[in-house]
């Protein structure tokens, strides 16, 4: 198990707690530790982001610094996202992608606002929501707007996708059900009270 605690990245054992590892870097970690299964060789390791917007590759075995990449600096708790080979961290009002493996850029999209939780990936779609009251959904491998929503609020909290559908809520308190590809579809339900 992976933990950050300050500026520390810890490797727990799960059994008996002892410390296999641990990672000490210059600032704080605000969000959890993102953990990708396999070799270093293929994108597999632990991914964090710190509140300066420095985004971490360490190695799982043995906490060392694969890579380590500047973005802008980060308020947000949210974790990094690793799926098909790219870590997707938000920072600002950027979306920063790059290679799971070097740490290369792969692309960067400028949302309207501050991007406001995590991102979520379905097959090639990433989608997200931002204070500028839009839920994006862009190409995960090219970085390419697919489709946006202007909602009547600031999109709260991390979208989900199920069955092909994407749930994202807003401050004008409803819930929005959009095709994930299309991003066709209509409010779901609208808060009461």
């Amino acid at each position: 198990m992976y933990v950050c605690a300050g500026t520390r990245v810890l490797a727990i054992e799960a059994h008996g707690g002892r410390v296999r590892w641990q990672f000490e870097a210059p600032a704080v970690f605000l969000s959890p530790p993102a953990f990708a299964p396999g070799p270093a060789v293929t994108g597999g390791g632990v991914y964090v982001a710190d509140y300066h917007g420095a985004v971490w590759a360490l190695d799982a075995e043995d906490g060392r610094d694969r890579w380590r990449i500047a973005t802008e600096a980060r308020s947000s708790v949210d974790p990094v996202l690793v799926a098909g080979g790219l870590v997707h961290v938000a920072s600002g009002n950027g979306m920063y992608t790059l290679n799971a493996v070097h740490g290369t850029p792969a692309w960067r999209f400028q949302a309207g606002g501050d991007i406001v939780g995590a991102p979520v990936a379905s097959g090639d779609l990433l989608h997200f929501g931002s204070a500028d009251n839009c839920l994006y959904t862009l190409s995960a491998s090219g970085g390419q707007l697919r489709w946006k929503l202007l909602t009547g609020g600031a999109v709260t909290g991390s979208p989900v996708v199920r069955g092909g559908v994407v749930y994202a809520c807003s401050g004008d308190r409803c819930v929005y059900a959009l095709d994930a590809k299309e991003g066709t579809g209509t409010q779901s339900a609208q808060g009461r009270g």
